[in-house]
């Protein structure tokens, strides 16, 4: 008796008799002796060792997980800050307003930087499409310099292969599905005409206030 008072002491000095003793049948607690007790803890202990090792084996694989996508994570933050910095930068040198800006531009495009082009022009087309937001890449300066083909005197859009293969691909699908130089065309169009009728207001309105003048 006095042997297994001792055994129990000891066992529950690591506090594991608390948890396991009375999974023990009444049996064994009435014929064990120390070895046998000792035994049946060891095992108890040896169980409970292989749960704690699966349990950990298990949280290190979710967090081995875990780090994984933290880091792919970053990789497209950072790709996408990457992609709005270029689009800011790239946003900033439109619309172009001279000759030599178009002319600058169409040097600089590449096929390293082409897509990002395309889809900062695809941007400022938005929503209107580039019939009404034409303006938003070539000023009313620049629109009077040029037309597609380089006739009547003006300088050609087309000679600007970079410039040129680059607007178009931008220019989104109309809702009648009008090709993109059509639609280009006619852009250019309705912007010349915008300014005739801009420029007619004004000399209208100066040669009333001329006649009105002469009247006083």
């Amino acid at each position: 008796m006095l042997k297994v008072c001792i055994c129990i002491t000891k066992y529950n000095y690591f506090n594991i008799l608390r948890l396991n003793f009375y999974n023990i049948s009444a049996k064994d607690r009435k014929e064990c002796n120390c070895q046998m007790f000792q035994k049946r803890m060891e095992e108890m202990f040896d169980d409970m060792k292989e749960t704690m090792l699966q349990d950990n084996k298990l949280l290190r694989d979710q967090l081995r997980i875990c780090m994984e996508a933290v880091v792919d994570m970053k990789v497209v933050v950072n790709k996408w800050n990457r992609h709005i910095a270029e689009e800011t930068v790239l946003t900033a040198k439109f619309p172009l307003s001279s000759v030599e800006e178009v002319e600058c531009l169409n040097a600089e495009i590449n096929n390293d930087n082409r897509e990002c082009y395309v889809k900062t022009m695809k941007s400022l087309f938005r929503p209107a499409g580039v019939v009404k937001n034409l303006k938003e890449i070539l000023t009313d300066a620049v629109v009077q310099e040029y037309n597609i083909d380089g006739i009547h005197g003006k300088k050609s859009l087309r000679s600007l292969e970079n410039f040129y293969s680059t607007l178009i691909e931008s220019i989104p699908v109309s809702d009648d599905f009008e090709p993109a130089e059509k639609q280009l065309r006619k852009a250019i169009q309705l912007q010349k005409n915008r300014i005739n009728k801009a420029k007619s207001v004004h000399k209208n309105k100066n040669k009333s206030e001329h006649d009105m003048n002469i009247d006083i």
